[in-house]
């Protein structure tokens, strides 16, 4: 298998940074040889660095997505953290039920950024149902939508068709399973998708938390940003913190990984060590 060099790490290293704001400070030489050595081999390319001139060249723009689903870490679960899902649960969702009152429920949006291939924002689904037909018995009428973001095109794609596996079905609650899956041998193997009803409530948009503007229109009253931050460039976090909260509607919440402690956000009173809450 062909290994990188110092010199063709660093190049690496810079190129993470600037295109994707990843921090490689601790050594990632073994994520290329094992992740992009064989992409090197199908290529027919001897060498790192003509990897790098490959992928910096006119109309790279296909090889440079093959090489950001290569070095993006895509590790999540169902109920991921569960302390979060429970703050989520005891917390967040009385406040959502309690601002629509006895009228009409507004609009309810949340937003999974990272969301790798949707375990996330399904688990955010599956507990918001849950509770909503908890507290009325009917939940259709509930306008709820989860909008899915990630810059790795390989795990939206896992997301937009939520078929799951066993191994990834660790975790959930034996009634979450019985509702809301369905088994499915149409991939060869058996899988478990998502019904209908709610994955169409997941909508998945491939884009770079970097990139100048984002394509949204609206304002979330709850974003999930967890086991991001812990991967990025130290300079650019504190700015991207700012910029998401800008996302937030009043009383929004926001939430980081349980590693990503220590922050603090304009604006923001921070409720726990890494959940925050909009000030109105």
């Amino acid at each position: 298998m062909i290994s990188p060099t110092e010199s063709e790490y660093q190049l690496f290293r810079e190129l993470a940074r600037q295109e994707l704001g990843l921090d490689w400070t601790r050594d990632r030489k073994y994520l290329l040889e094992t992740r992009l050595g064989p992409r090197l081999e199908r290529l027919g390319l001897k060498s790192f660095s003509d990897y790098h001139q490959h992928l910096c060249g006119n109309g790279a723009f296909d090889e440079k997505q093959i090489f950001f689903n290569a070095i993006t870490t895509t590790k999540t679960s169902f109920y991921r953290d569960q302390d979060d899902f429970a703050f989520f649960r005891k917390e967040v969702l009385p406040q959502i039920h309690a601002e629509a009152g006895n009228g009409v429920s507004p609009p309810v949006r949340f937003w999974s950024a990272g969301c790798s291939s949707g375990e996330e924002p399904l688990t955010l689904i599956f507990e918001t149902l849950e509770d909503l037909e908890h507290r009325t018995g009917y939940r259709k009428p509930f306008d709820l939508r989860i909008l899915g973001s990630d810059v790795n095109t390989d795990m939206l794609s896992i997301g937009e068709n939520a078929l799951y596996l066993d191994h990834q079905m660790i975790g959930l609650p034996p009634v979450v399973r019985e509702k809301y899956f369905r088994l499915t041998t149409g991939t060869g193997r058996s899988a478990h998708q998502v019904v209908k009803d709610v994955r169409s409530r997941v909508q998945y948009r491939h884009f770079n938390l970097l990139d100048r503007r984002y394509p949204i229109a609206t304002r979330f009253q709850v974003i999930f940003f967890r086991n991001v931050l812990y991967y990025l460039d130290r300079a650019l976090r504190q700015p991207l913190l700012d910029r998401l909260s800008g996302y937030l509607l009043p009383g929004g919440w926001l939430f980081l990984g349980n590693v990503e402690t220590g922050y603090s956000i304009s604006g923001m009173q921070k409720t726990h060590s890494n959940i925050f809450c909009k000030l109105p």
